[in-house]
């Protein structure tokens, strides 16, 4: 079976794409200089308990494909993760912090492929209106209908670049948990086997810190390492964070 990087420089990814080893080891061979370094504790525990309190249920992904692929649970996870990097200590409020993490959850859920798949985020954002009750009672909250258009308009963006929404009414309205968003999906771009796909600054609005590309680089190497020996997404993740989450 040919590798993601070997179906990539030939056109011809398919429907359905996961990590393999001959991918793992060309990102590897690609780190843009990244050195691994330990997380502060604090930090460290922010980031896990987030990621442990917002993971979605997998049996919300619209195909089980889906649910191991390189837009599955295992990026679900390591773009929460993201998120807790670069909300961490910043001065917001509860309600909104707890709406970009829904968001980040909810995003990719409802994809049919791991292609462009044009129009999966208003499938995403049409599901989380369909399904309110069922995420209230999942994440043991209530959303306002100020929280349900936040999330929705947010996830709808996230598919949208920049240059078409940056004068439209629901980016103006919702830009801080859109750039968050975008931000920090971007960030878990390292796992795509095209360096042109790889994040870009010239693409998003809120720009991370050479700090926070390093954390999502090394996530996405040490998860998928373990993942391709374990073939369990979430607790690659999870392993992968405890690693590096505190300073020794």
């Amino acid at each position: 079976m040919k590798s993601l990087i070997a179906l990539a420089s030939e056109g011809n990814l398919p429907p359905h794409q996961f990590m393999d080893k001959e991918t793992l080891d060309w990102i590897k061979a690609n780190n843009p200089g990244f050195q691994k370094e330990k997380l502060d504790k604090e930090k460290g525990k922010y980031i896990i308990d987030k990621l442990e309190k917002y993971l979605p249920d997998t049996r919300w992904f619209l195909r089980k494909e889906i649910i191991d692929s390189i837009h599955g649970i295992r990026h679900v996870a390591r773009e929460i993760s993201n998120m807790a990097f670069l909300l961490y200590e910043e001065d917001l409020s509860e309600d909104f912090i707890s709406d970009c993490f829904i968001a980040c959850a909810m995003h990719d859920i409802r994809r049919e492929n791991d292609r462009g798949d044009e129009g999966h985020a208003e499938r995403a954002a049409e599901w989380v209106r369909g399904n309110k009750n069922t995420i209230e009672k999942y994440y043991e909250l209530d959303l306002t209908m100020t929280d349900l258009k936040q999330i929705c308009s947010s996830i709808i963006l996230h598919e949208l670049p920049y240059e078409i929404i940056l004068d439209k009414r629901d980016y103006l309205e919702n830009k801080l948990m859109t750039d968050y968003l975008k931000t920090s999906d971007a960030l878990d771009r390292y796992r795509l086997p095209k360096l042109i796909w790889w994040i870009n600054d010239s693409f998003i609005q809120l720009i991370p810190s050479n700090e926070a590309r390093a954390f999502a680089y090394w996530l996405v190497v040490e998860s998928e390492e373990i993942y391709l020996y374990s073939k369990k997404s979430i607790e690659s993740v999870i392993t992968a964070l405890e690693s590096i989450n505190s300073k020794t």
